[in-house]
């Protein structure tokens, strides 16, 4: 007996078409079960015709049809049909191919006298919700009273109708809703209603919703079962593996007086045999025939049974059924045969076949089809006699059976197991001329058959003879990853780049994910053929795929944009290899940008110099300014050098001699004067040949100033004495350059050791009354600014105090140019559409990265996280209890390690969190972990959404300022695993949250009075707020359910927080007799780009207060409770900076809508 797994899958493929035809005959015994829906179809969608009024209404729906609707169509109907019949109506309706102007024809027909009734309406009903119109359906129903002007009454069947069409567009939910809505106005459900909505749920697997409904049917309405309402329980709790149950319903069907019938024994003894208990499902049977004499099985039942012994190996048994079946008189059909041939191939009882095939040929009652011969010759195969099969496959011919895409694949498959290539090649190519694989009959191709085929004919050089069958096999929208990375790499082989690309782009759009080895095979071959733009084009398309290539791959490619001159695109790599975080090689990232300043791409030659720098990597900065200085671009020069002593790199003292010469040859003193100046600034005194050139020029232009400062460091020049003593001395020359030096050093005093006579000159500073704090300078582009001398504010005394943050993030960032991707082939989703919303939703939120605790692990362990419908909170909470505490955990000792002080000193944990559901809760695991004491006291606070981390501030200040000498550790934790969810067209709000929310932790040292020896308070926690907005409380909607944490955000919050934030800042702002809002610093938690615009634009704040929020969004997203601690981190960061405001604001909003806020202080 063959077991290997090469073997079994032509058998699957026949098993698949015999199931497949075993459950349609299983289906058209079970269309009993929704026949009462059909008769309320009848009674009005066939009404009787009479020839001269069917020929009016196919020209009226004919000119409908082919024009839109106006006033000159209505014109034309009119002159058609002066008056019109119900029948005529009807037919019409019917006719038209487009809903929208089947409901035009249906608001028009009463100008033409025809009154509608409750049949009109229904038939309206049912071609609306069959186009799938669901919401225009619903308008509809609900606007029927108002319509006929109460003559048509709502019935049950109109909700039925709709609850039906729904349930087919697989909107369960609103099929639930619907049947809701009943009640309310006044319609009572009938047993047909119950039976529509148990079809709908148990088809969508909600096996515990399909039982309260059937409860509530019971106990609710008083509304009796039926054998329907039966045999619909019984089949969907057997599909759902749930037979114990289908086997306790039909007990019960005795207790309701309903008998079982032919499709209630049928469906239990297919659900029984599906579960392996097939000796139950026999004695089922047995138990039929003696319970009733009208009641015997039939051939589909028997074959249920056959099928069920055939798949435990029970072959004998299954015998033992087929002939108790032709005993009593029935006639075995073609599913019977092909059922219990395929058993006896799996237990290669080849002989038996035979007997059965020739005693099945010789009755004349069954002609072999192309199953019965594929079973035959698979069998043949699996048993090592592959002539066999080569004389079956011959004999196809003889019997004028046409042989399928399976008759191929199980032939061409054991031909190249057994190293007949030759005879195989022969089958392939007539496969592939006769274009058997597109043809529909037959069971669908699998790629896997073929995959040594096109193993054997990329291997020499046939990849396009491999290709053209694999593209019909794709028509039949069959494919798989393995065999796309053969072609790929036949294609390869055979140098042939361009081609294999396109088979990589085809893949991802079908949702492959292409492997490692085939990303890099295609990039080197396509380096290789010197097409290094495609070859940046797949690395692009590898990143997205979440690979990550070698460094080595990233410098090939660079290396060659670069020797193609490729300008743009090696600057736009750099910034990939950055964002990557991918090691630079100083060569190549002195090449382009050497190469952006030879194409006049100065901006960007520039910014990708601070980007490069700003990472920690540096360029060969002689290289670019003798380059430079050698095109004669000594402006661009001297702004490299300034940029080089900004950042305290050396410079070489003759280029710097060469730049200033230059500089003066282009007249341009003041630059070249600046330079020097600067130098000296960063004790570069060494002395210049350009000076005296210098010098002369400034005198000759009267800046007799600068000409002192020079000659004063020029060789062999008596510096005076007392030079601020001196008569001619200029203040203002003086104060300038004291302005230009704050400017870029932090040491202002000791940098004034320039001057002779400093203690005069602060003298003189003092008798002006200058104001040491306020000093303003000019910076390179001629801008003014304040530097401030940076002093601590003290602390006011019994005010919380903000002492250290902390944060931690999961390990998996995901770039946003690689969320869509991922998400859509995650979620296995086909909707173009879709796919199109999210990409501009991912645009407009202004996020570059985030970071998430969703893996392509996770899903390959749960993958029903990623399927519409499951019932997936326990394995959601599975996976985000422990992540937010190990987060919490991360963000808290980096907070303590800042804060410098033991663990031992919190006294206090504020824990908050809208992602964990358990008992005890996060708090009292992450205490432990930590190793706090056991005495500390813990606040959990959950499910308050975006504003949870200034309400965790607020308490953390109450506890604080009322338990003197108490150190609150407060912790958020945030993931979205409770609310990934599957992309739905019914929920775009899903889209936003897709493109928008991020998982990380934060965490914070709160404490009053702090001790200044040891802690380091950087934020005064002066006043809080919190307030509701009334009637806002569905803006922000949340539902936990089985499927997890169902989240709705209305279009109308930005607008909401708009109209009432000024009023609420002021009310913070009061407590410090603050009034302007420009005057205070903002750390606002980022719910969205719209959010931050809005509040902008109503407080008329400039663009750069808002700056800290942007930055956090766009570098984690919305991550809810935590975002506004990554703003203050941010915002701690800008105040050191600036030093300007002491006061601010911390706000946040979320659920209720709730304004949350507190009035800062900067320390």
């Amino acid at each position: 007996m063959a077991t290997a797994s090469s073997q079994s899958r032509p058998a699957l493929q026949f098993s698949k078409l015999n199931s497949q035809k075993l459950h349609a005959a299983l289906r058209y015994y079970s269309q009993d079960i929704t026949n009462r829906e059909d008769e309320e179809r009848n009674d009005v969608v066939r009404p009787k015709r009479a020839s001269t009024k069917t020929k009016k209404a196919k020209s009226m729906a004919r000119l409908i049809n082919s024009k839109p609707w106006s006033t000159e169509l209505e014109s034309s109907l009119s002159s058609l049909s002066p008056s019109i019949s119900k029948t005529t109506v009807f037919e019409v309706l019917r006719l038209i191919k487009t809903p929208s102007k089947a409901l035009q024809f249906f608001n028009w027909a009463p100008e033409l006298g025809f009154t509608h009734n409750d049949q009109s309406y229904f038939l309206m009903l049912e071609i609306l919700g069959r186009a799938r119109n669901l919401n225009v359906a619903r308008n509809f129903l609900f606007s029927i009273k108002r319509r006929s002007n109460g003559t048509v009454k709502l019935e049950d069947r109109f909700f039925n109708s709709l609850i039906r069409s729904y349930g087919k567009a697989g909107l369960f939910q609103e099929s639930v809703q619907v049947f809701n809505s009943m009640k309310s106005v006044g319609v009572s459900p009938s047993v047909v209603t119950f039976n529509s909505l148990l079809l709908i749920l148990l088809k969508r697997g909600r096996t515990n919703m399909a039982q309260s409904v059937f409860d509530e049917m019971l106990s609710t309405y008083g509304v009796t079962p039926d054998t329907y309402t039966f045999n619909i329980l019984i089949r969907g709790f057997c599909k759902n593996s749930m037979v114990d149950e289908g086997f306790r319903f039909f007990k019960e069907m005795s207790r309701f007086k309903c008998d079982p019938d032919l499709v209630t024994y049928n469906t239990l003894v297919d659900g029984l045999c599906r579960a392996g208990k097939v000796n139950i499902a026999h004695n089922v049977v047995n138990g039929m025939v003696k319970k009733s004499t009208n009641l015997n099985p039939d051939v589909v039942t028997y074959t249920t049974l056959v099928r069920g012994y055939c798949m435990k190996h029970e072959i004998d048994e299954a015998l033992v059924v087929f002939e108790e079946m032709v005993s009593k008189g029935l006639k075995p059909n073609e599913i019977t045969y092909n059922t219990l041939i395929k058993g006896l191939c799996e237990v290669q009882k080849i002989d038996k076949i035979k007997q059965i095939f020739e005693g099945a040929l010789g009755g004349g009652g069954f002609i072999p089809d192309t199953c019965t011969l594929n079973t035959l010759m698979n069998a043949h195969c699996n048993a090592g006699n592959l002539n066999d099969a080569l004389e079956v496959f011959e004999k196809m011919m003889v019997l004028n059976v046409r042989p399928d895409s399976a008759t191929y694949s199980v032939l061409i498959r054991n031909l190249c197991q057994r190293g007949n290539f030759e005879r195989a090649e022969q089958l392939f190519d007539e496969l592939s001329e006769k274009e058997i694989l597109l043809r529909d009959d037959g069971c669908t191709p699998l790629v896997a058959a073929y995959k040594s085929m096109f193993e054997f004919l990329c291997r020499n050089g046939k990849t396009a003879k491999a290709e053209r069958v694999f593209r019909q096999l794709m028509k039949r929208g069959t494919q798989d990853p393995l065999s796309f990375k053969i072609l790929i790499k036949g294609h390869c082989r055979e140098g042939t780049f361009e081609a294999g690309y396109e088979l990589l782009v085809l893949m991802l759009r079908r949702d492959f994910v292409p492997d490692l080895e085939t990303y890099q095979s295609l990039i080197d071959g396509l380096l290789q053929k010197g097409e290094p733009l495609v070859a940046y084009q797949t690395l692009e398309k590898m990143i997205k795929s979440s690979h990550v290539p070698e460094t080595s791959t990233f410098h090939s490619i660079l290396a060659r944009l670069l020797a193609k001159g490729c300008a743009h695109e090696s600057a736009r790599f750099i910034m990939l290899m950055l964002e990557g975080k991918i090691r630079q090689n100083i060569n190549l990232s002195t090449h382009t940008v050497r190469l952006l300043f030879g194409s006049g791409l100065r901006d960007k030659a520039f910014k990708i110099v601070g980007l490069l720098y700003a990472n920690g990597y540096v360029v060969d900065m002689e290289e670019l300014i003798g380059f430079l200085s050698h095109n004669r671009k000594f402006l661009l020069a001297h702004k490299l050098l300034l940029f080089c002593l900004e950042k305290h790199q050396n410079v070489d003292i003759d280029m710097c001699d060469t730049v200033i010469e230059g500089l003066c040859k282009m007249k341009r003193h003041s630059e070249a004067f600046g330079l020097y100046y600067e130098l000296v600034e960063k004790g570069n005194n060494q002395p210049l040949r350009c000076l005296e050139n210098l010098r002369v020029a400034l005198e000759a232009r009267g800046r007799l100033e600068e000409v002192k400062f020079l000659s004063k460091r020029m060789p062999n020049k008596r510096q005076p004495d007392k030079y601020l003593e001196l008569p001619h001395w200029n203040w203002k020359w003086a104060i300038r350059y004291f302005r230009m030096q704050t400017a870029t050093n932090s040491r202002m005093i000791e940098s004034f050791t320039i001057f002779n006579g400093l203690p005069v000159f602060f003298e003189f500073m003092q008798k002006k009354k200058l104001n040491l704090s306020k000093m303003s300078k000019t910076n390179s582009n001629g801008a003014s600014g304040h530097y401030p001398i940076l002093t601590r504010r003290a602390p006011t005394p019994g005010k919380a105090t903000v002492l250290a943050v902390g944060k931690a993030f999961p390990s998996q960032l995901i770039p946003q140019d690689c969320l869509v991707e991922g998400y859509i082939r995650d979620t296995k989703c086909e909707d173009v559409s879709i796919k199109e919303k999210l990409e501009r939703l991912c645009k407009t939120t202004t996020v570059k990265t985030r970071y998430t605790v969703m893996s392509k692990e996770i899903l390959e362990k749960y993958p029903e996280i990623a399927i519409e419908g499951s019932t997936t909170i326990k394995q959601r909470l599975d996976i985000a209890n422990p992540a937010v505490v190990e987060m919490a955990k991360e963000a808290s000792l980096a907070c303590i390690k800042e804060w410098g002080r033991p663990v031992e000193d919190i006294t206090h944990i504020v824990y908050v969190s809208s992602s964990e559901i358990r008992l005890p809760g996060g708090d009292l695991y992450l205490a432990s972990q930590l190793g706090l004491r056991n005495d500390v006291c813990r606040v959990m606070l959950y499910f308050l959404g975006c504003y949870g981390g200034v309400t965790g501030l607020r308490v953390a200040k109450d506890i604080a300022e009322n338990n003197p000498g108490s150190r609150v550790l407060l912790t958020t934790s945030e993931t979205t695993i409770l609310g990934f969810r599957p992309p739905n067209k019914a929920r775009p709000y899903d889209l936003v949250g897709a493109a928008l929310f991020g998982d990380g932790a934060a965490a914070a040292i709160i404490g009053a009075d702090p001790v200044l020896s040891s802690e380091s308070p950087f934020m005064e926690l002066n006043y809080a707020v919190q307030q509701f907005l009334p009637g806002t409380q569905h803006v922000i909607d949340g539902r936990l359910s089985e499927e997890g944490i169902n989240f709705k955000l209305g279009r109308d919050l930005p607008q909401k927080i708009e109209d009432n934030i000024e009023e609420f800042c002021k009310k913070l702002m009061s407590k410090a007799g603050l009034t302007e809002f420009n005057d205070l610093f903002w750390a606002v938690h980022p719910g969205g780009p719209a959010i931050l615009n809005r509040l902008e634009s109503t407080l008329k704040l400039n663009a750069e207060k808002l700056e800290c929020s942007r930055k956090a969004l766009m570098d984690y997203g919305n991550v809810s409770s935590n975002t506004v601690f990554y703003v203050i981190e941010y915002m701690r960061e800008e105040l050191k900076r600036k030093g300007s405001e002491e006061w601010g604001l911390a706000l946040a909003f979320g659920p209720g809508i709730t304004f949350e806020g507190i009035l800062l202080r900067s320390l």
